[in-house]
């Protein structure tokens, strides 16, 4: 898939706006975390996290991280959406990781962001680079060790498939 693919797919209108919305459905799709909460307060929680996420890109603009400060940052979003929904969410890993990973692509794609440091990594893309049965569950991840895991795996696989961008390989292989 071309960038252009990816666009006509998944964001038509080629808004911002649209890919905050795709990046954070994306994250909570077949990963819960709101779901016993009201209307007004998922409202509450997707504002103050497509916030944070236009935060990050415009900060990743200026300052161009490399994979470390890259997982610092998914760690970050994590604490900070814990911190500031005590009781109402269990923001894990996962969600931070899966919705920055998202809205940089949508960005990347757009041409408003340099390619992200890491791609998004999910069960989708595990299967696709060939990880072993019990290493595809992507959900449940709430720590960084985990994450680094499974995204050596398309590290991998990406090696193995000739490309020195596993961001590139993942936008290739994900359908």
């Amino acid at each position: 898939m071309t960038q252009e693919d990816f666009l006509n797919r998944y964001n038509q209108s080629r808004t911002i706006k649209e890919a905050l919305s795709k990046s954070i459905s994306a994250a909570v799709q077949h990963n819960k975390l709101y779901n016993n909460l009201s209307n007004k307060e998922r409202e509450r929680v997707r504002d103050f996290w497509s916030v944070s996420l236009l935060k990050l890109s415009c900060r990743y603009v200026k300052e161009i991280w490399n994979e470390h400060q890259y997982e610092d940052e998914i760690i970050k979003l994590k604490n900070i959406m814990n911190d500031n929904f005590v009781r109402l969410i269990d923001f894990r890993i996962s969600h931070s990781q899966k919705s920055i990973s998202i809205f940089f692509k949508h960005m990347w794609c757009l041409g408003d962001l340099p390619i992200p440091p890491q791609c998004p990594v999910d069960r989708i893309i595990l299967t696709r680079a060939n990880a072993p049965y019990n290493e595809r569950k992507w959900g449940f991840v709430n720590d960084i060790e985990t994450h680094r895991k499974r995204y050596n795996i398309l590290r991998l696989a990406s090696i193995k498939d000739g490309f020195d961008n596993v961001s590139i390989w993942e936008l290739e292989n994900f359908q």
